[in-house]
């Protein structure tokens, strides 16, 4: 019996610390932060209350609740952080087209065009997915990275200032910041092509029509409606 009592201590004193690893891997894996959490965070730092389903919003109490971060300091930093984690999570195989989604976002909020271009990609591959929620933050990306190499938006999906709009195309002249100072910052959607494509696609992509576009910047001069209330189509989740 005594024998006995000896092989089982040798045992358990052999299979104590693979089991405490096994059981430190398991929560390390259930503790690890997923691309939907990822996003939620993201957009709870911009002032959207999400729930943690990614969809629906929280309660006024529970909104109330939430930290709120420095827009100019805090924010950006806790940005990029977000995105190193998405990059290690998204070298996982077996990602679906819900968690490209989710991720596009992410690298969306750069300041980065490299950072737009992969916000592209993984858009388009959430709708290759068949994630159809993902149509918009396709179009907005490749928007948004085409502004910033000093190209013009094809779709329509990004309202700035005209200073702005300005430093985008001029961003390498030399006196790009003098001038910049000197220009208001009255909401354009320039630079812009929107003869490129046509209406049926924009709205294939759950984005306005060039009409509404031009009226909303046209409502916000005429002090109708504010630079936030941008236009949408009824009946498109984005």
């Amino acid at each position: 019996m005594r024998v006995c009592n000896v092989v089982r201590e040798n045992i358990m004193r052999f299979l104590l610390p693979v089991l405490l690893l096994l059981n430190a891997a398991s929560f390390a894996q259930s503790t690890a932060p997923t691309l939907r959490a990822l996003y939620v965070e993201d957009q709870r730092d911009r002032g959207v209350p999400l729930a943690d389903d990614g969809i629906s919003m929280l309660s006024k109490e529970q909104a109330d609740k939430l930290p709120s971060y420095d827009w100019g300091k805090e924010v950006p930093k806790r940005d990029e952080a977000r995105r190193v984690q998405a990059r290690a999570l998204l070298a996982k195989p077996g990602l679906s087209g819900e968690d490209y989604y989710f991720a596009a976002f992410l690298f969306q909020h750069s300041q980065d065009a490299d950072d737009y271009l992969v916000a592209h990609i993984l858009a388009t591959e959430a709708i290759a997915l068949g994630y159809s929620r993902a149509r918009w933050i396709s179009a907005a990306t490749l928007d948004r990275y085409l502004q910033q190499i000093g190209q013009k938006q094809v779709f329509g999906t990004q309202y700035q200032g005209e200073n702005y709009a300005y430093y985008l195309e001029h961003q390498h002249d030399p006196d790009v910041g003098d001038k910049y100072k000197t220009m208001s910052n009255q909401q354009t959607l320039a630079p812009y092509a929107p003869q490129i494509i046509p209406d049926s696609i924009r709205i294939e992509f759950c984005v306005p029509p060039l009409a509404l576009q031009r009226q909303h910047i046209a409502d916000v001069k005429a002090g109708k409606e504010k630079p936030s209330d941008l236009p949408r189509l009824k009946d498109c989740t984005r």
